[in-house]
């Protein structure tokens, strides 16, 4: 009796794997001596005794599986500030940082200078209220010139720097100059850091580092779908559908990142391959309603078929009923007729394309 390895990361962060607990109850069984007992020594794949240590294990397994999900509900549940970020981060689920707003001022000098003027990186302005920005970046102004504009970022991160258009009307560091400041338009970048009950919700909704979902939707961050094969316990296939911009080196990089490599885990990264669902030997016949554009509904139709088939899943199924709701939605539409089409099961290795042109006239009633 052969076992199929399985683990899962427990609340702590270390692995719990099958194979450990099975091997536990045998040492547990061998290591009996009470009375009226015997010990077992025979731990043979194919004997009676291994065949009842795996399956006590497998129950042993499921239960503690159920009882850490339990445990990390609550943990999730009751964390907060550095410990919530511990549980997310073993879980590779990182807290949404908070981002500083950033902008433009207009710096103006009172009289014209004679001579250049330097101002340096750190000047600090700010809005009536106290919200200060600095520059960080030198600005010279040269003789002649009396306004220049310059960069500038706000103190403090969060949405408290994404000030109005002329708020900025404040020079807090002492200066020897005539010199006013304001910003021309609204500042907008800044981004308060992720709230726990937010970034908790997302680590409920998390996939597991190391399962087939994980591997999947941590893939989608850069391709448009994927789907993951485990092979063998420590090895896996990940297949993705090509998407504008992305190559194989691209995903390769994305789980080489610290949380993303999973350890003692070889991981395969291949492209699919595209299956024309539909081509030009196929066509499409639509029937107009009285008092409706057959062009107008044609450029809708198109555009409903090519989302439909970019939308199938890899592995997916093309259906040609689908194709004829997507025909028969568009506005003036009395009905669609399909020749030549068939229901195609793609393999999880194929996506679905269009090969040639779509074939689409009217038909007369």
């Amino acid at each position: 009796m052969n076992i199929t390895e399985q683990s899962f990361t427990q609340a702590d962060g270390v692995e719990r794997k099958l194979t450990e607990i099975v091997q536990e109850n045998m040492d547990r069984v061998s290591n009996s001596y009470l009375t009226g007992l015997s010990t077992v020594n025979d731990w043979s794949e194919n004997s009676e005794n291994f065949k009842q240590a795996v399956n006590q294990g497998l129950i042993q397994y499921d239960l503690e599986v159920l009882i850490d999900i339990v445990k990390q509900a609550n943990f999730i549940k009751s964390a907060e500030g550095d410990a919530l970020d511990d549980i997310g981060e073993r879980k590779g689920v990182y807290r949404e940082e908070g981002s500083f707003a950033t902008g433009t001022v207009n710096l103006t000098l009172t009289p014209t200078p004679t001579s250049p003027i330097r101002l340096y990186n750190g000047t600090e302005v700010s809005t009536e209220d106290s919200i200060i920005f600095i520059l960080n970046e030198d600005i010279t102004f040269n003789t002649g010139t009396s306004t220049i504009t310059a960069d500038v970022i706000c103190d403090e991160h969060g949405t408290i720097g994404n000030v109005k258009a002329g708020s900025i009307n404040t020079i807090i560091t002492d200066l020897p100059y005539n010199l006013t400041v304001t910003n021309p338009s609204d500042f907008t970048t800044g981004a308060d850091e992720e709230t726990d009950d937010d970034y908790k919700e997302r680590i409920k909704n998390s996939q597991s580092p190391g399962t087939s979902l994980w591997f999947e939707e941590t893939a989608k961050t850069l391709v448009t779908d994927a789907l993951y094969n485990l092979t063998s316990y420590q090895h896996g296939t990940l297949v993705y559908k090509p998407t504008d911009g992305v190559v194989s080196s691209d995903l390769i990089a994305l789980f080489n990142l610290k949380e993303n490599s999973i350890v003692n885990h070889e991981l395969t990264i291949e492209e699919a391959e595209s299956s024309a669902v539909i081509d030009e030997t196929m066509s499409i016949t639509i029937y107009m309603r009285a008092g409706f554009s057959f062009e107008t509904a044609l450029e809708q139709i198109t555009i409903n078929i090519n989302n439909y088939i970019d939308k199938i899943p890899l592995g997916g199924i093309f259906n040609p009923d689908c194709l004829r709701f997507y025909c028969e939605i568009v506005e003036g539409v009395g009905y669609a007729s399909l020749t030549g089409f068939e229901s195609v099961d793609l393999t999880n290795t194929e996506y679905a394309i269009i090969n040639g042109d779509l074939q689409i006239t009217e038909g007369s009633s």
